[in-house]
């Protein structure tokens, strides 16, 4: 492989599987009529789970749980890897990889944090199995930083620090493209997010009934073209 898709594989290994919401702030000046539609949709305020294998469902429409059991695995899969890499490539090559994936950790870990602190504001409520799901996951990325640590000796106070830029998703993390588009970096802000008022859910669409939807009136795709 080369370089490059040594990282992007690496980078799948440290999102994939992984529990995430839309924060509903993304949308700020949507209508009540908008903000129904959406809930209905469930373009916000529901639970998402990305799988080991980059397909995407709702945490309602399975076991969230069973589906991150193997993250931990993913992630020590990840430092076999990397070592496997060190003894592969040159030095200046490996020590520029190793800081690529230093950068994609940390957001990581940035993310996962920011998933859990904001569930009050950005979206309107979680159940306690998602609620311990986001919290178990930043704690396996948390370990995972500090092995990274110590097995490549990186400055302790670097993997402590969040990176001044925030790595972008590579595109092939989610095989739904939308949610690369949409789970861009500077849509989480650490400013605090607006709270949609709470609406009740209506009869739900299919899944691809919801990435219609979602390209169509999202990303202005034509599909009658």
């Amino acid at each position: 492989m080369t370089q490059g898709n040594d990282l992007e594989v690496l980078v799948q290994g440290i999102y994939r599987p992984s529990l995430f919401y839309i924060p509903n702030n993304i949308f700020p000046d949507l209508t009540e009529e908008q903000e129904k539609e959406f809930n209905d949709y469930r373009v916000i305020n529901a639970v998402g789970v990305l799988k080991v294998n980059g397909d995407t469902t709702y945490s309602d429409k399975c076991s969230p749980t069973v589906e991150l059991l193997s993250k931990p695995t993913q992630l020590e899969n990840n430092v076999y890897q990397l070592q496997k890499l060190r003894d592969e490539l040159s030095k200046e090559t490996f020590d520029y990889l190793l800081g690529e994936y230093q950068k994609h950790i940390l957001t990581c870990k940035y993310v996962y944090d920011w998933l859990l602190n904001n569930t009050n504001e950005a979206i309107n409520e979680v159940t306690k199995e998602e609620f311990g799901l986001l919290k178990l996951q930043l704690d396996w990325i948390g370990s995972h930083i500090d092995k990274i640590q110590a097995i490549f000796c990186l400055d302790r106070k670097q993997t402590e620090e969040t990176p001044e830029e925030l790595s972008e998703l590579p595109p092939s993390v989610f095989n739904n493209k939308v949610y690369n588009d949409i789970l861009k970096k500077e849509n989480l802000s650490k400013d605090k997010p607006t709270k949609v008022k709470r609406s009740n859910k209506a009869n739900l669409p299919s899944e691809q009934e919801v990435d219609a939807y979602l390209l169509e009136t999202v990303f202005n795709v034509n599909f009658k073209e």
